[in-house]
Order: C-alpha cells, then sequence, then structure tokens
C-alpha cells in the first residue's frame, strides 16, 4: 500500500490567520523533582535558609534559571531556590490548533472522555510531547490532542501564507493526506477517528469551506457523474463493498495515476488504496466531481 509523504501540519488549508486572545505569554514551564527530598532555600546556595521541602515527583513551577540554581514556586505559593540538579525542568511552550473541532481528552486515547473542543487558531500550552499525543493546558482543562494538529506560531504563519497559493484541489489532498492513520470507526465524524463519508465530509469542509452529504450514497451524487477514464484529483468515487448490485456502501477521494484515499475498515483507517489493481478494482461504481 502506498503511502503519502505530503505533511500533516498543512491542515490548515483554506484557514484565515488570526491572532487569537488567549495567551501563554506569561505561563512558567514546570520541573519534576527527581530526588527522594530536596530544600527549598532562600537564595541560590547551599548555606541560606530553608522554607520549604518537595519530595520526588512533586511538580513545582519553573521562575527563572540562575546558573546552577532554579528560582520555583511550590504549588502552595511558596518561592524559594532548589539546585538544578535535583530537578527534570519540563519546557513548554505555545502551539496554535490547526483544525477545527479538535477533542481535548482525558486520556491519551481516542475511547477516553472530551474534555472540551478546540478549534482553529486556538492558542493551547504544550506541557508535554509524547509521539502522536500531546498534553496541553487549554482554558484551564489539561488534557491531550493529537499532535499532528499543533503548530507552532511560525510553523501556522507559513502554512497558511502558502495555502493562498494552491488551487482547490490541492488544498483538498493535503488536507486528506495529512490525516493519513487516522483510526476508522463506524459513525464517528472527525477528527481523531472517521468512517468512509465523515473523512469525505470533514475533508471538503476543512480544507474548502464545500459541504457535503453525510451518507455515501448521497455523496456520490452530490456533483457532475463522470466516467472512470476521466477522473480529476479530488473527484468522489464510489463503491459496492457489499449489499445489492449497484448499491453504494463506500466513498474516497481519488488522488491521481488510478489512487485514491478513504477510511477504510480494514484496520488501516485512512490509507490510499489503488483502482485499477486489487480489491477496489472490481467494486467500483461511479464518481462524482464537486470541483469545477
Amino acid at each position: 500500500m502506498k503511502k503519502n509523504t505530503i505533511l500533516a501540519s498543512a491542515m490548515v488549508l483554506g484557514m484565515i490567520f488570526s491572532i487569537p486572545i488567549a495567551s501563554y505569554a506569561n505561563t512558567y514551564n514546570k520541573a519534576e523533582v527527581k530526588s527522594n527530598l530536596v530544600f527549598v532555600r532562600t537564595q541560590a546556595n547551599e548555606d541560606s535558609a530553608l522554607v520549604s521541602k518537595a519530595i520526588q515527583g512533586q511538580e513545582l513551577f519553573v521562575l527563572e534559571e540562575e546558573g546552577n540554581w532554579v528560582k520555583v514556586k511550590t504549588q502552595l505559593g511558596v518561592e524559594g531556590y532548589v539546585n538544578k540538579n535535583e530537578l527534570n525542568i519540563k519546557k513548554t511552550y505555545e502551539g496554535i490548533v490547526t483544525n477545527d473541532g479538535v477533542n481535548l481528552r482525558l486520556r491519551p486515547n481516542i475511547e477516553s472522555k472530551a474534555l472540551s473542543v478546540v478549534n482553529n487558531s486556538d492558542r493551547v500550552l504544550v506541557l508535554e510531547k509524547n509521539g502522536e499525543w500531546s498534553k496541553v493546558l487549554f482554558e484551564g482543562n489539561t488534557g491531550y490532542i493529537f499532535s499532528k494538529f499543533i503548530a507552532t506560531e511560525d510553523e501556522f504563519k507559513a502554512l497558511v501564507s502558502r495555502a493562498g497559493q494552491r488551487n482547490d484541489a490541492e488544498k483538498l489532498l493535503i488536507m486528506a493526506n495529512s490525516l493519513i492513520g487516522t483510526p476508522y470507526s463506524y459513525g464517528s465524524n472527525g477528527p481523531n477517528s472517521f468512517d468512509c463519508s465523515s473523512f469525505i465530509q470533514y475533508t471538503y469542509k476543512n480544507a474548502l469551506g464545500i459541504t457535503l452529504p453525510r451518507v455515501s450514497k448521497d455523496q456520490a451524487r452530490a456533483g457532475e457523474t463522470v466516467s472512470k477514464n476521466d477522473l480529476k484529483s479530488g473527484d468522489i468515487v464510489a463503491f459496492n463493498t457489499f449489499g445489492k448490485p449497484g448499491s453504494i456502501t463506500h466513498v474516497g477521494i481519488y488522488l491521481s495515476d488510478g489512487d485514491f484515499i478513504h477510511a477504510s475498515s480494514s484496520g488501516d483507517g485512512v490509507s490510499i488504496d489503488s483502482l485499477s489493481q486489487g480489491y477496489y478494482s472490481n467494486r467500483y461504481i461511479t464518481a462524482s466531481r464537486i470541483l469545477k
């Protein structure tokens, strides 16, 4: 199966860059205590008086770093100094969300409870980034969102600037390819998981602002019918994967060179397959052109 290398960060295509009101510019980094017990002192030296103690695993707010010492604030608001060797400092940064309708989840998995929803241009404080999930702070809630939906401000501005230079088909395909690997889940509307028709609906809406029907058979009739030999990038291709002869049960978006992208229930989720050979070549029904 072929995988497209277009960067997932290009999901901002077609979106307008704006400066959100919320900002985390004055939010502190955090540090986790490494030793069994550390002393918080009034000054940055071993001879100064103790003002507090902290135990292993406890989190402290980092106010500033001074050589081998770190000025910290405890959860109770006590300020003082701790030797840097006793701490694991967690660098945070402000990220910008690149898509609408992104769930902020209690834990780093798609089955976890959604605490709130973040949208395009919302700013979050990225506390930790671990693979496909990032731990963030948003409007007082700490939770997890997919790392691919977060960009730095410079990345966000650059991507939006490039977006205006592409045509609709390019914007659509970059959005679609950015979702490769997203899990399949029947009835899901995205962006953390999709079924075949919600993938089509979500991609057209977020890349181009075009609202399509939710059901695959209606999507297959939403535009101008085109023949298989006349397919262009962005066309909706429709298949009969089960059911009565001629019925439409699955849809995807045509890429080029006989390939299409879709949300597959086979276990691959959003992935690329061939129209010219293999399983889908014998199950092709029709195609619909939305882009003129």
